[in-house]
């Protein structure tokens, strides 16, 4: 035990922080190689489009994982399909519904292209409404390498799928495109992590109503998530320029890596250890205490450094049309 952190939590965080590096790194490639490639009113757009996607997407989470990391019967053929057809089903309807406000979205936010762009884009709600239940499965086993190759595959596939259509077509298309791509690859992807995962359509009515209950307060968290995380970008996206937004999309995607760290190493290592925990709440609280004054010191020093030289890394890897997210970046 070191810090007082046991040795698998230890490995678990270890192998989640190794697998956030290359796919961060990979994530970053793209998007640098797309800065160059793309103009910024691109980058700006697609930032409305991606905050309509996930407001839609959020404002309706019960938490279908979450439900099966959690429970003690997660593990059960009528728990995980029953939660894969709750998913299916709020995945058509996610879909249908950015495909039927498209022009509401396009007036309020005085962007006729968003009438255009969003019906395609809700192909990728109905993708991940019918990905498989297996990341969630990996994730209650603990079982974190797989779920690193499937991260990174799947990053890899992005990366590849966006450069080569920005080459193609150097319009909102390739970023649009990209992730319709990419959200399709991922949707493959998850019945290719387990071998011989299968689902069935069924509703078990005592799974669904313990899935129904667990959620509500996954969609209140979820809620206060989206409006803590998005608002900045939906009000911004009304106030100023395309380019403007496209710089601040620049900035806030470099910012949120540390944040996406945090939120990742939460959901493989700590949900999952705590979920397994066969004890009472004051218990649960006593051993998270033991290692989280050297976790939070080693996140403090990583936010450090990261401050420090965040206008360089602007400076260094993008070209001057986007040398003001040097400004916003430390600031972020």
């Amino acid at each position: 035990m070191i810090g007082r952190i046991p040795r698998q939590v230890l490995v678990r965080l270890s192998w989640t922080t190794v697998s956030f590096g290359i796919t961060q790194f990979l994530r970053l490639v793209n998007n640098v190689v797309l800065a160059r490639l793309l103009s910024p009113p691109l980058f700006g757009l697609m930032l409305i489009v991606n905050s309509i996607r996930t407001g839609i997407e959020l404002l309706t989470d019960i938490g279908i994982a979450q439900n099966i990391i959690s429970n003690r019967q997660g593990h059960t053929p009528e728990f995980y399909d029953t939660a894969w057809t709750i998913k299916v089903l709020r995945g058509i309807v996610l879909g249908a519904i950015c495909f039927a406000t498209a022009n509401l979205f396009a007036s309020f936010f005085e962007k006729p292209e968003l009438a255009t762009i969003l019906p395609v884009i809700a192909l990728i709600l109905v993708f991940q409404g019918f990905q498989s239940t297996s990341a969630a499965l990996l994730t209650k086993q603990k079982l974190v390498v797989r779920i690193t190759i499937f991260d990174v595959g799947v990053a890899s596939v992005s990366l590849i799928v966006h450069v080569a259509l920005a080459l193609v077509t150097p319009t909102i298309w390739a970023l649009v495109l990209g992730s319709v791509i990419t959200s399709a690859a991922a949707f493959v992807a998850t019945y290719l992590i387990i071998p011989g995962a299968r689902h069935r359509f069924i509703i078990d009515r005592t799974s669904a109503r313990e899935i129904l209950v667990f959620g509500k307060w996954i969609f209140l968290s979820s809620v206060i998530y989206f409006l803590g995380m998005n608002f900045d970008r939906l009000y911004f996206a009304k106030h100023i320029t395309l380019t403007m937004l496209g710089i601040y999309s620049i900035a806030r995607s470099l910012a949120d890596m540390l944040s996406n760290l945090t939120i990742r190493t939460t959901y493989l290592v700590l949900f999952p250890a705590v979920a397994a925990m066969d004890v009472e709440a004051p218990e649960v609280r006593a051993r998270l205490l033991r290692g989280r004054r050297t976790m939070l010191l080693g996140i403090a020093a990583a936010l450090g450094c990261f401050v420090a030289i965040s206008d360089q890394v602007v400076i260094l890897l993008y070209d001057r049309r986007y040398e003001e997210a040097a400004i916003m970046l430390p600031l972020l």
